[in-house]
């Protein structure tokens, strides 16, 4: 409309011979203005206030993998940003974290997921993703529990299904290959290499530390047995993982887990050696240390109605 108009100025200023030319522009200052017409102003205006107004913004239910996303009580960005992560993922994943999981069980993997990228920030999404399902997976397949297994985990090898130690240990939760070979052939792991999968790795974990569970009705029993003796140290480091992520999954911690980690080591490093957590100041008399370890026992109820026990004698 406006390219009309100044053709029809330029005609008439021709016509006219330059005569009344200033006049013309006055008249239609408005074909030279970058400025938007009134109506179309207006019209911009009442389309903002419309979006502003609703409260809801709808999406087609297709866009998402999970069908109940919109059920979730986290941040919806975050949600949706979750959501298009799995819908990308590996089928480990997606057999796992199937489209009708409920808000619940997505926003459980949505917290291990976290957890972990908070943990070990150098590992890339996809397999943190995959570390997330099979955790879920096999947790329950096996009857352990689920913060046992996420603290199993992180103590063997901070999430890093590669990891491999100098005695041999594989994978997330190093498994050894030479001594559970057998048992493991016989549930479907075929191979050592299958011990670096995200997959096979954590079903080989959860499958060992659960029979390890059930023969000594006891957690420490059964972490003394998974590590190959009873360590102190790695006992309150298991702890410890376990327990932080267990704050971190209810809400209390929601960040800063890293120092929530290091404050729950220290304490269970002092519960379990009998050392005191304070800083001594020295002197010339040399001090007694003081021995004593806490004695009694940490019970456990799992879903089924049967219980695992922790228990210290003191020894």
């Amino acid at each position: 409309m406006n390219r009309i108009r100044i053709a029809l100025l330029v005609m008439c200023i021709v016509m006219c011979g330059g005569i009344g030319m200033a006049g013309l522009l006055i008249l239609n200052r408005q074909s030279f203005t970058e400025q938007p017409l009134p109506e179309i102003v207006k019209e911009a205006e009442a389309e903002e206030q419309i979006v502003q107004n609703n409260k809801e913004i709808i999406i087609p239910e297709s866009t998402f993998h999970f069908a109940n996303i919109h059920k979730t009580e986290t941040d919806v960005v975050d949600a949706i940003l979750f959501d298009s992560m799995v819908k990308n993922a590996s089928n480990i994943v997606k057999n796992t974290l199937d489209k009708n999981a409920s808000p619940q069980e997505i926003e459980l993997a949505m917290t291990i997921y976290n957890y972990m990228s908070e943990m070990n920030p150098k590992t890339d999404n996809m397999t943190l993703l995959e570390l997330t399902a099979s955790a879920i997976k096999y947790s329950q397949k096996y009857s352990v529990p689920l913060g046992l297994v996420i603290g199993v985990m992180q103590t063997e090898s901070n999430f890093n299904p590669k990891a491999l130690s100098s005695a041999g240990a594989c994978g997330p939760m190093q498994v050894m290959w030479n001594i559970h070979k057998d048992t493991l052939t016989a549930n479907g792991i075929a191979s050592r290499d299958s011990l670096f999968t995200t997959d096979l790795g954590v079903a080989a974990g959860c499958l060992v530390l659960s029979r390890y569970l059930r023969d000594e009705r006891s957690v420490a029993g059964g972490l003394k047995r998974y590590y190959g003796e009873l360590s102190g140290s790695y006992l309150s480091i298991t702890y410890s993982n376990w327990h932080t992520f267990e704050l971190y999954a209810s809400g209390i911690i929601e960040s800063g887990s890293k120092s929530a980690l290091a404050k729950d080591r220290g304490y269970l490093a002092s519960i379990m050696t009998g050392r005191s957590s304070k800083k001594t100041t020295s002197t010339s008399t040399p001090q007694k240390q003081d021995m004593t370890v806490w004695k009694g026992s940490i019970t456990i109820k799992k879903r089924d109605g049967s219980t695992i026990v922790w228990r210290s004698e003191g020894k």
